[in-house]
């Protein structure tokens, strides 16, 4: 199916992108600790977009390939931060399992223009704070990599439904540009880590991973991991989203 959401979304970033001449910046390597990136206020969520990002190149056809960083309330989110975050609710509210599989099968089709009211219970839980053994494996992780862990995004709070449906948005559309379906994943590689992470407090899977082999898929460079036999069974996949 042709996803006219996110279609929109990209048009509309590529836009402000080209507005303030990002291929310009990037021939000019204007990447050094951000100073030279400039900045897009999205909406009314503390949702800021810095650009370029450190991936971002112009390769040898000419063709831009984007990249950029999302913060919220000033902090830098990663695809680790939401995976903490599902985890962590889905734990200690094992109950909240399958309403978050339908809330991310409807922001993965529909970004933020999803209908919020269906959701809006999954704001009423309290959650205790993500276990600090659990932040020293995801961190460590990282340190193994080189690869920094932005532990803020997580440590004392939790994601509302719009947060999430409106960071996850441009998080996940940042895969849509720079790896583009068919021929790659896109956004689907970032949905498939944000299931597993949520199956692993799902009842009824048997899962054969743990939460460390699923930040280290996310951390993955070069190489398509295999989904999981348990999810694949349980139809929990999406595979069909363009």
């Amino acid at each position: 199916m042709n996803n006219k959401e996110y279609d929109k979304l990209k048009n509309f970033l590529v836009e402000k992108f080209e507005k303030y001449d990002a291929p310009k910046m990037i021939i000019d390597n204007l990447f050094q600790e951000c100073l030279n990136q400039e900045c897009l206020k999205i909406g009314k969520f503390g949702i800021k977009i810095f650009f370029p990002g450190y991936k971002a190149l112009i390769d040898e056809n000419g063709i831009v390939k984007y990249d950029y960083r999302v913060e919220l309330n000033n902090i830098p989110i990663s695809h680790v931060n939401i995976i903490l975050d599902l985890y962590n609710k889905t734990k200690q509210q094992p109950q909240l399992v399958k309403p978050y599989y339908k809330f991310l099968k409807d922001v993965a089709y529909h970004a933020y223009n999803i209908d919020y009211k269906q959701y809006e219970n999954l704001d009423s839980y309290k959650f205790e704070n993500i276990d600090p053994a659990v932040v020293n494996i995801v961190e460590q992780k990282h340190i193994t990599l080189s690869k920094t862990y932005q532990k803020n995004g997580n440590e004392n709070w939790s994601y509302s439904i719009q947060e999430l449906a409106n960071t996850l948005s441009f998080i996940v559309l940042q895969e849509d540009i720079n790896y583009p379906m068919p021929r790659y994943q896109g956004r689907k590689m970032p949905f498939y880590r944000y299931f597993e992470a949520l199956a692993l407090n799902d009842a009824d899977i048997d899962t054969e991973y743990t939460l460390e082999d699923v930040i280290s898929r996310t951390l993955a460079k070069n190489y398509r991991p295999e989904l999981f036999n348990s999810l694949e069974k349980n139809n929990i996949y999406i595979k069909n989203i363009l």
